[in-house]
């Protein structure tokens, strides 16, 4: 059985194709599950257990708290956006809850 050199040449470039196609995927999804946590939103007590610790992760931009009672002091020393659990809800449709302060 006689092999030509263009047949190799052929199969092996496109064994590399597969090869690389199979490793842009795995680095796309390693990517999509890093930003779940730590990403530009962070949710707390969902992501982080305390709004300090969203806060001191440089990437969260944004932090959404969840209602809640947080017996911390929070120190925010850097720009980000901190969201309350009625964030974006009119005052005449917000939800009159002792838990819930906006």
């Amino acid at each position: 059985m006689k092999i030509r050199v263009g047949e190799v040449n052929t199969k092996f470039v496109a064994f590399l194709a597969i090869v690389a196609a199979f490793a842009t995927v795995l680095t796309i999804g390693v990517g999509t599950a890093q930003a779940a946590v730590g990403g530009p939103t962070c949710n707390v007590p969902t992501d982080y257990p305390t709004i300090q610790a969203a806060v001191n992760d440089p990437g969260c931009s944004t932090i959404n708290v969840a209602a809640g009672t947080y017996t911390e002091n929070v120190v925010i020393n850097r720009t980000l956006t901190l969201n309350g659990a009625q964030a974006g809800v009119s005052p005449a449709n917000q939800l009159s809850h002792p838990s819930i302060h906006s």
